[in-house]
Parts: C-alpha cells; sequence; structure tokens
C-alpha cells in the first residue's frame, strides 16, 4: 500500500516503475510523477479526489482495479474535468469499479489514449432531494438552495463571484455533505430561506457548522 501526503504541496517524484496490488492514495495537493510505468492490478485501488494534481506517467498506463473518488478539493462544482493521470506511452485498460458516492455531483470515468479524466456535473438540487425521500419542506428548502446554486453558477462564470469566497464555499459545503448530512442541513434552512439573498446567508451560517 502506498500514501502520499508530502508537506502540503511539495511535488512528489518517483523514478522507476509502480506495480499496485494493494492500495495507492494520491495527494490532494501534491504532484506525483512516475519516470516509469504504472500497474494497476485487478485487486487493486486507487485513491483519489477531484480536482486534485494530475498524476505524470512518464511510461505506460495500465489500469484495472477499483478508483475510489474520496471527495472533491474545490468548494464548489458545477460542470467541469479532473484529469487523474496522464500517460506519455499511453493508457490501456479501465478501471473495473469506480466507487462514488456524492448525492448531488454527478461523475463519469472517461479514457483516451494517453489520459484519465472524471467529468463532473451538479445535479439538480431538488431533483436529488427527491430520490432521497425527502419530505416536502425539505425538497421546498432544496428548491431555493437550487435557485442560489444558479445564482452562483452565473457569477462564476460572468466573474461577479470569486471561487474562494465564503458564499462559494458555503454552497461547497452542501455539495460535499453525505445524504444524512444534507437533509439536516435543508431542515436547518427550512424556516428562514424567503428569497436568495437569505439562501446566501443562511448557506454560510451553515458552512460554519461543518
Amino acid at each position: 500500500d502506498a500514501y502520499y501526503e508530502p508537506y502540503p504541496g511539495d511535488p512528489i517524484s518517483i523514478a522507476g516503475d509502480v506495480r499496485n496490488s494493494g492500495n495507492f492514495s494520491t495527494s490532494k495537493k501534491a504532484p506525483l510523477s512516475i519516470g516509469g510505468d504504472l500497474v494497476q492490478e485487478a485487486s487493486s485501488k486507487m485513491s483519489t479526489f477531484l480536482g486534485a494534481p494530475s498524476m505524470q506517467i512518464g511510461g505506460k498506463a495500465l489500469i484495472d482495479g477499483e478508483l475510489l473518488v474520496n471527495g472533491q478539493t474545490a468548494d464548489y462544482i458545477h460542470n467541469s474535468d479532473s484529469v487523474i493521470l496522464t500517460a506519455t506511452g499511453g493508457v490501456t485498460g479501465t478501471f473495473a469499479a469506480v466507487n462514488w458516492t456524492s448525492p448531488v455531483v454527478d461523475a463519469k470515468v472517461n479514457y483516451d489514449s494517453n489520459r484519465v479524466w472524471i467529468g463532473f456535473t451538479r445535479q439538480d438540487l431538488v431533483g436529488a432531494a427527491m430520490r432521497m425521500g425527502f419530505d416536502p419542506v425539505q425538497v421546498g428548502s432544496a428548491a431555493r438552495v437550487e435557485g442560489a446554486f444558479d445564482r452562483i453558477d452565473a457569477g462564476l462564470a460572468n466573474g461577479a463571484l470569486d471561487a474562494s469566497s465564503d458564499l462559494v464555499r458555503a454552497a461547497g459545503a452542501l455539495q460535499h455533505s453525505s445524504p444524512e448530512m444534507l437533509e439536516q442541513s435543508l431542515d436547518s434552512l427550512s424556516g428562514a430561506l424567503h428569497d436568495a439573498d437569505n439562501t446566501f446567508a443562511m448557506m454560510a451560517v451553515e458552512d460554519s457548522r461543518h
């Protein structure tokens, strides 16, 4: 098993090959380069995060086993791609299984001749709440939060909002939530949401609780 988490942001370099038959976990922040080949055996697991630095492989990447997506590094996700690895010598194979459990962000693993990446998309929060069987009050809260998310999407697209702002981080906190935490958050927000501005304020309060 191997886990790489050096001093935050420091790059990691491995000169030779890496053969993984156990667990291989990459860093949220530190770039990792492998000079030789990466071999993911059928019994292996690779753990990563959406938005983590892409792994750079000088040789080939032979892919098998399970991919575990443990979360996201970004505070808030709309629609984007996260490159897991780039292999100069080419990519062969696919992950046999992908483990991703976010209730409000869809993720799909994609492959081409030299890259493996995850495409991820924010789900409509109302639809997600209904699929999870939340009650009508919680679904009503989800509708108002979804309106706030729409405004955040527009603000990020036109530059009116900064991705590192407290507001965007508060929205991201809801996206990071488990179904149980999301349900509790919508419960706590339900009594005070009347418009998008109140939604923003309450989301910031919720962020401070996580």
